[in-house]
């Protein structure tokens, strides 16, 4: 059925979206099953069907991201945790819900914990997802600064991620002999604020 769905237009496709929505913690392994079809349809495996067919993660990564923003939105936090790091392929969709899902107070300790999972075992994503933690570190909410410190403390004692966290933390460190605090270091949000130079400094 799962790989008919790839097949099909998207009507066929958003009705059976809202089958497995209508009971997902019991469809749950029809919506992974449904996501890795796309990815085998993606690489082209499934050329029987279209022998000229390149590979195109669109549609695969549309399927991730309505997948996880539905468990964002709809409180599954279990599921949207298991999908994440169960997907064939994170793509860079898929890593900005996950920071809008840290950045949100009520889900950030299990969403940096889902982070260090990510960096720990996913090798091709790695530098993205330290990447993204450490920016986190700044973060306006103190909350998720702290839960995001911790965990780069827990990374910092091994030795596959201490120098990249050291360069980074020198980085920002160089950012103080700059008369204003550079745009990076803050959200959208927070771009809009005026400091004054005695209080960066």
């Amino acid at each position: 059925m799962t790989r008919l769905v790839c097949l099909f237009k998207q009507s066929f496709r958003n009705i059976y979206e809202d089958y497995i929505f209508a009971d997902v913690r019991e469809r749950y392994d029809l919506a992974f099953i449904w996501l890795y079809q796309e990815y085998v349809y993606a690489n082209g495996y499934l050329t029987i069907f279209d022998r000229n067919k390149k590979k195109n993660f669109t549609e695969y990564d549309n399927i991730l991201c309505r997948l996880l923003e539905y468990f964002f939105q709809e409180k599954y936090d279990d599921l949207f945790s298991r999908l994440i790091t169960s997907a064939p392929i994170i793509t860079d969709n898929a890593l900005f819900i996950l920071k809008r899902y840290c950045q949100n107070e009520n889900y950030s300790h299990h969403g940096m914990n889902i982070l260090r999972s990510l960096i720990t075992s996913r090798i091709i994503i790695r530098e993205k997802c330290l990447n993204l933690l450490l920016i986190l570190t700044h973060n306006e909410d103190i909350s998720i600064r702290n839960n995001s410190l911790n965990v780069i403390q827990s990374l910092h004692e091994k030795k596959e991620f201490k120098i990249s966290i050291e360069q980074y933390a020198s980085k920002c460190l160089s950012y103080l002999r700059t008369s204003k605090p550079p745009e990076i270091l803050f959200s959208e949000n927070e771009k809009l604020l005026i400091i004054s130079t005695d209080v960066w400094t």
